[in-house]
């Protein structure tokens, strides 16, 4: 079967001198040393960043919060250095940038003096971040930079949750006291529930209480007006009570002394009356004899009224006689001058002697008529002498009787007056009695206008009341209701807020600070970042490899054209000595990464199966290019396929990613199935792609074949271009 294609003969070629054979040798490592070497290299290169030194700076001053220090610089920094995911270095901002900028540090991380304060500002009414300052250097590599970058901002979530879920657990102990606030809270309002249904119960009973009392007060309003008048009447009825007792009193005290003195005057009367008596007997005695005395003592009258009489006329003759005298002396008299003394003093003495005579006449005429009314009364007293003797006796009679009765009199009298005196005391009693009833009943009846006004106050007060008290009651439902909506409110609040023991509160506390946590899970995982790369750098290499190769050997043998045989064949058997380096290729290849790197193959048959065709699928590709364009033109076009493969073929990036030139590309390319067949061998399942990549690069190789044998017919003919390349490599 070799000798049929004479694939020695295109191998023994390259066995007649050491370089030769160290060419071929060359051509097998060039995909070894292509693939297994750029993957060695960067087959985990996160997984030691732990080497790459990065200073950090600590200036943190510290911080004060509720009695308590903080430090939170320092021990941000412990933790850093603790964990050990980059090569921290403590140092001063100074020697950090100093590192910095001379590549000691590829990364300085700075916690300014005011990182704690800041800290301690969450849950304040001004809050601020707290500051982590990042400095980086792209003149020590971009990549690092990008690498770093991203551990930064896990630093920075790290510690934005370890600080966060410090503040979460002291909100959650602020909620813990909240919510035994609000079950505090809660209790109290289920009895301010309660007590405002009791109150608003007991407003309505008060309600209707005030109701009636109201009423009560409407009646007792006209009581009062009533009570008060008559108040106002039994106090004047009690002052005229007081001033008739005091009258009473006086007159009872009048009384007593009259009786009192009418028993002196009694007992005088009585003893008079005694008396009397007695000088009534002894008048009796001596009057016995009265009417013969008088008797002669009205004769003897008459004998003088007699004389008197004839006195009296002899007394007006001799004043008749007199008068004559004196009128003849004043005719006398009338003669004379009547300045002269004498005669005046004569008219003056006429004068009185006509006086005196005139009264000398009337007495004696008076004195006449006396003796004359004597005798007439000295008749009379005769006349009635017998009379008075019997009035006397009878008078002496009376005066017994008069002395008995005055004697009872005086009796009567002073018992009398000690009625009297105890009348008085009793109307002083009934006196003081009525003033004080008088005052009491001022005083009631000031009282009962008080009352009567108070009755009005309270009328009206317990109105407002009643209307308070009806307002109250309805304020109390809105209350009640009100109390009932805040239990309700309050008891619900506290059912929101969960009732939490220490490690339920870390725990919460931990959930909150980094509320989404991503658990990551792989249908299939590669192990590392270099098996993530291997279907990628397989492929390159591999291309590589064949592109190598095919400058070592002959896409197509000018000998085997001009031999009789098929073109097929003549393709074939430059072919298969191509397709003995890529086995040798794909062997060494998988042999160092499964072996030497430790590359995991899911479907080892497959991925070596796989990989051979993929190199012969190379082969075989690379071959007719060199055969349809020539070698030299054929290389430039290997060379400028491997780049269209290697930007979209979506190795490293998705090539969704890519620009649309890539992206349209993407799938026509070898490489594009040649990543997605390997992927699915060593890592993932044989599925869709890993069947459609293999039938792709079966296709292109039946169609490559196909072409190199078509050019391998064109190519028997010999031209002068043929003969004379315009380009040569």
């Amino acid at each position: 079967m070799l000798r049929y294609f004479r694939i020695g003969t295109e191998l023994r070629r390259f066995s007649r001198s050491r370089m030769q054979r160290l060419a071929i040798v060359a051509a097998c490592l060039i995909p070894l040393l292509y693939g297994a070497l750029y993957l060695w290299a960067f087959w985990n290169p996160t997984g030691h960043l732990d080497r790459v030194p990065v200073a950090i700076v600590n200036e943190d001053a510290g911080a004060t919060a509720d009695g308590t220090t903080v430090h939170a610089g320092t021990d941000l920094t412990d933790q850093l250095l603790d964990k050990g995911t980059l090569k921290w270095q403590r140092t001063d901002a100074r020697t950090a940038h100093e590192g910095l900028v001379s590549g000691q540090y590829y990364a300085t991380l700075t916690i300014p003096a005011d990182f704690s304060r800041a800290v301690t500002t969450a849950g304040t009414d001004a809050p601020v971040p707290a500051p982590l300052q990042v400095q980086y250097n792209d003149a020590n590599g971009y990549t690092t930079r990008t690498i770093l970058s991203t551990v930064m901002n896990e630093v920075r979530t790290a510690a934005s949750d370890s600080i966060g879920a410090q503040m979460v657990d002291k909100l959650l102990i602020g909620t813990s006291d909240i919510r035994g606030g609000l079950v505090t809270a809660a209790d109290g309002a289920t009895q301010l529930t309660d007590g405002a249904d009791q109150a608003h119960t007991g407003a309505a009973t008060l309600d209707d209480g005030l109701a009636q009392l109201d009423t009560g007060a409407g009646q007792l309003v006209p009581g009062a007006d009533a009570a008060a008048s008559g108040a106002h009447q039994l106090a004047t009825g009690t002052g005229q009570l007081a001033d008739g007792s005091s009258q009473v009193a006086a007159g009872a005290n009048q009384l007593s002394a009259g009786a009192d003195t009418l028993a002196t005057g009694a007992d005088a009367a009585h003893q008079g009356a005694q008396q009397l008596a007695t000088g009534l007997d002894t008048l009796t005695a001596q009057t016995k004899d009265l009417p013969a005395a008088t008797k002669k003592l009205a004769d003897g009258s008459a004998q003088v009224a007699a004389g008197d009489k004839q006195i009296a006329d002899t007394a007006g003759l001799a004043a008749g006689q007199i008068a004559t005298a004196t009128t003849d002396l004043r005719a006398a008299l009338g003669t004379l001058p009547a300045d002269d003394p004498q005669v005046q003093k004569a008219y003056a003495a006429l004068n009185r002697i006509d006086a005196k005579t005139a009264t000398l006449n009337t007495q004696v005429q008076q004195l006449s008529d006396g003796a004359q009314q004597v005798a007439a009364g000295n008749a009379q007293l005769a006349a009635s002498a017998p009379a008075l003797a019997d009035g006397i006796a009878a008078a002496d009679q009376g005066a017994g009787t008069l002395a008995t009765g005055t004697g009872q009199v005086a009796d009567g009298a002073r018992t009398l007056s000690t009625g009297a005196t105890s009348v008085a005391q009793g109307a002083g009693q009934v006196h003081d009695g009525a003033v004080q009833a008088h005052d009491g009943a001022t005083t009631l009846a000031d009282g009962l206008d008080t009352l009567a006004t108070g009755a009005h106050s309270l009328a009206d007060g317990l109105r407002s009341a009643h209307h308070g008290s009806t307002t109250l009651a309805s304020g109390l439902a809105d209350l009640a209701g009100g109390a009932h909506r805040l239990g309700d409110g309050l008891t619900s609040a506290v059912d929101q807020i969960p009732s939490m023991d220490h490690d339920t509160q870390q725990a919460n506390a931990d959930t909150i600070s980094a509320p989404v946590s991503l658990d990551s899970a792989w249908v299939h995982q590669a192990e590392a970042n270099g098996e993530g790369f291997a279907p990628y750098f397989m492929g390159l290499a591999l291309y590589v490899g064949v592109l190598i190769t095919w400058m070592l050997l002959r896409p197509i043998s000018d000998r085997s054209l001009a031999a009789p045989v098929p073109a097929l064949r003549v393709v074939l058997a430059s072919w298969l000595p191509g397709a003995v380096v890529a086995v040798v290729q794909v062997a060494l290849l998988l042999g160092v990464l499964v072996f030497a790197l430790g590359l995991r193959l899911s479907h080892p048959l497959a991925a070596i199966g796989f990989t051979l065709l993929v190199g012969l699928t190379f082969l075989t590709l690379q071959q007719t290019i060199n055969v349809l364009l020539g070698p030299a033109v054929g290389r430039v076009v290997v060379l400028v396929l491997l780049m269209l493969q290697l930007t979209s073929a979506g190795g490293t990036y998705p090539a969704l990613t890519s620009p649309p030139f890539f992206q349209a590309i993407h799938p026509w390319l070898p490489m594009t199935h040649v990543v997605d067949g390997l992927r699915e061998a060593i890592t993932g399942d044989l599925g869709l792609q890993f069947h459609t990549a293999v039938a792709y690069l079966v296709v292109v190789i039946a169609l490559s074949l196909a072409a190199s044998t078509w050019s391998a017919v064109r190519r028997r003919v010999w031209t002068v271009q043929r003969l004379h390349p315009e380009v040569t490599i």
